[in-house]
């Protein structure tokens, strides 16, 4: 599995979004980048709060040029996956010292 990871409190809090494999090609898409990987590399709130913002703008003025890249399995649909970038922005926005990660890989474990 594929996350973002927000760190922030002083290193205390975290928040964590996983993305499936079928969302990452709409979420480069409205972030505007080929790919994910590296896109934030423990980016500041600062630095990563525009991006964002250019991000859900594509959301909420162009889904027509998003709508393409959603996978008919994506259970968050467009709203969905633009209010989890919503979330993460706000984050960002209500802590100074956080940061954000590019997509890290965690395993999962399955269940028995």
């Amino acid at each position: 599995m594929k996350f973002f990871e927000t760190r922030f409190g002083g290193g205390k809090g975290l928040e964590e979004v996983r993305l499936e494999p079928e969302q990452i090609p709409l979420w480069a898409k409205a972030f505007d980048v080929e790919s994910l990987d590296g896109l934030f590399d423990l980016a500041t709130a600062e630095q990563a709060i525009p991006l964002f913002d250019a991000a859900i703008n594509r959301f909420n003025h162009d889904p027509d040029s998003l709508r393409p890249l959603l996978d008919a399995s994506d259970f968050r649909g467009l709203r969905g996956n633009r209010m989890v970038l919503q979330q993460m922005r706000a984050t960002l926005a209500d802590f100074a010292d956080a940061t954000i990660s590019g997509l890290v890989e965690h395993d999962v474990p399955t269940p028995p």
